[in-house]
């Protein structure tokens, strides 16, 4: 029995490392996934682009209700004194022939911003225009999963 508590914590670190490591479009699949989970639970019927590359990430149809959904995720924890905080890249980036264009979060495109936290297996809700013109946000991961935002 001597010998288990170093196997627990070589298993922590290991799950530390895949969550530190895993490759950014899976994780923002999985985000997304989980963004259209919660909102057929809800009772939304979700479409997503078959490109990939459209100007929102899901369009959620509730009744006469027309939601353009953009989905963000992180694995980026920082420990601070106050806690821990999730740090999420808000900005998108774009590649062209002459240049990568970096361009802030633009509320005029989505109605709200879905943000998947993998590490915590937590997904946050904020309006977009509480996001508008950022590049990134620091999320407390005591505060509540769903704010006050209503869908």
């Amino acid at each position: 029995m001597e010998g288990r508590p170093d196997r627990v914590g070589q298993r922590l670190c290991i799950a530390i490392l895949v969550y530190s490591y895993m490759d950014s479009n899976l994780l923002g699949n999985i985000g997304e996934i989980k963004s259209i989970e919660y909102l057929i639970r809800l009772g939304y019927h979700c479409y997503t682009s078959a490109s990939g590359c459209g100007p929102v990430d899901i369009v959620a149809i509730k009744a006469d209700k027309v939601l353009k959904i953009e989905c963000k995720s992180s694995n980026y924890i920082k420990s601070t004194p106050t806690g821990q905080k999730c740090i999420v890249q808000l900005r998108s980036v774009r590649y062209n022939r002459n240049k990568i264009e970096s361009r802030k979060f633009d509320a005029s495109k989505s109605d709200i911003c879905f943000i998947w936290i993998e590490q915590f297996q937590k997904l946050y809700i904020y309006d977009s225009s509480f996001l508008n013109g950022k590049t990134s946000i620091a999320i407390r991961l005591n505060t509540k999963e769903v704010n006050s935002t209503k869908l």
